[in-house]
């Protein structure tokens, strides 16, 4: 399935020190588009409890106490022309915060339910890559909970659809616990390699 749709970044707004807002930078239609196609496909798995590594998303330990979450690659799903992408979020994170960055990570759709949660934690470097930046779009935010939380900031963030979310990989932040309904969202990093 192919959305023609480009994520449209629009104004930028500075919601806490560092972190950075692009409310509507996807429609609500290509929104309910990838939303039906990515719940509609197999290849969803709980996430794995360790350090957030590229090789090993997925696999490793599962650990319902820190990462409580179900994870899927969407390298399969050609939502986005991903050069348009990289060239708009390059010139914006050179607005933002003046650095460069190599390439994009893969991205990976996040499905939270009642119950899940992720524990405090920092998105900074793999085995194979810095990570500079974390990107977070939310397709379909239908839950009371799931707020991205920042303690250094003493930030809470609540998501509207279609609103994409750029912070520095470094910066702790965590998932508060969904009590009801439903959250799905796109993650992927800018990177510099090793």
């Amino acid at each position: 399935m192919q959305i023609a749709e480009v994520i449209r970044l629009g104004s930028r707004y500075s919601v806490a020190p560092t972190v950075f807002s692009f409310s509507g930078a996807l429609d609500s239609s290509a929104c309910r588009c990838i939303e039906n196609d990515l719940l509609g496909v197999d290849g969803w798995k709980k996430a794995a409890a360790h350090r957030y590594t590229d090789e090993n998303m997925g696999y490793g330990i599962y650990d319902s106490a820190v990462r409580d979450v179900e994870i899927r690659r969407i390298t399969d799903r050609a939502y986005f022309d991903v050069a348009t992408l990289f060239r708009d979020l390059h010139s914006e994170v050179q607005k933002a915060y003046d650095i460069n960055f190599g390439q994009l990570s893969e991205m990976t759709a996040s499905f939270y339910q009642k119950g899940c949660h992720i524990r405090a934690h920092s998105d900074a470097d793999t085995i194979d890559a810095a990570r500079l930046l974390t990107f977070v779009l939310m397709v379909s935010n239908r839950a009371v909970g799931g707020e991205l939380y920042f303690p250094q900031f003493k930030y809470t963030h609540s998501f509207n659809d279609g609103e994409l979310l750029m912070f520095p990989a470094e910066a702790t932040h965590q998932v508060s616990p969904i009590t009801s309904g439903t959250r799905l969202s796109i993650i992927w990093f800018a990177e510099t390699e090793f």
